[in-house]
């Protein structure tokens, strides 16, 4: 069987490049032209609406599918989605085009959050996952500026599951993709991924004030008035006498 990636990745290899992800999201056309005019806000990260929002791409056989129908994805009540490959279409994409929100006044940054377990049949040694943010133009399909969201993540994190965030703020008010997919090299499959509440969170560097402190500075200028009051009737009481 003829496989894209005939060579076995570098040691420590698990994020297979984020280009070539992008050429084959491309080429397959995932997502409509007609849909890319006009970017939907980012939908239904938790999957409790099922994949509603989301496309699927099986490589190299099966193409652009609807993952709601597919045996290769499925849901777990409460635990998000979970995408499988096989012998056949070893590549797996899940993804999601959408018009991300610009920075709200009084906000300055953007994070993504997400849970994510991989699971591969075999060890990791040839197979990959990748969690990857892309600009995307809505002209011309093109994914460009990818962001890998799995940088500085330990492998033992990944097999166990955790939770993922990563500053994304660079893209706020754009039209991205976010693409989670796994591979396959060493033919013993099936290897599993599964994510979920995935989210998109705006954040405030400023400092907030405490309560407490808030009502102990008004109380102190509770204080310095009366006493102003105070000291000013004593005057007023000397000048008279």
């Amino acid at each position: 069987m003829n496989r894209l990636l005939n060579k076995k990745p570098f040691s420590g290899w698990r994020c297979y490049p984020a280009l070539l992800v992008a050429a084959i999201l491309s080429v397959s056309c995932m997502v409509p032209v007609s849909a890319h005019a006009d970017l939907a806000p980012f939908q239904n990260g938790d999957f409790s609406g099922g994949f509603t929002g989301w496309a699927g791409l099986l490589f190299p056989l099966s193409g652009s599918v609807n993952p709601s129908s597919d045996s290769h994805f499925s849901l777990a009540a409460g635990q998000g989605a979970q995408i499988a490959n096989d012998d056949f279409d070893y590549m797996v994409f899940l993804s999601q085009d959408f018009q991300m929100a610009s920075l709200s006044p009084g906000y300055d940054g953007m994070k993504v959050g997400f849970d994510l377990q991989w699971v591969p049949t075999g060890g990791d040694s040839l197979s990959s996952v990748s969690a990857i943010l892309y600009q995307c133009d809505p002209d011309t399909l093109q994914l460009s500026t990818p962001m890998d969201l799995l940088a500085g993540i330990p492998m033992p994190a990944l097999l166990s599951g955790v939770h993922i965030e990563q500053d994304v703020t660079a893209y706020a008010g754009k039209g991205v993709e976010l693409c989670f997919s796994i591979a396959d090299e060493d033919f013993l499959t099936p290897d599993f991924l599964r994510v979920g509440n995935v989210s998109l969170v705006q954040q405030s560097s400023a400092v907030p004030i405490d309560s407490s402190i808030i009502m102990l500075l008004s109380g102190l200028g509770f204080v310095g008035i009366m006493r102003r009051k105070n000291i000013g009737s004593a005057a007023g009481r000397f000048r008279s006498e």
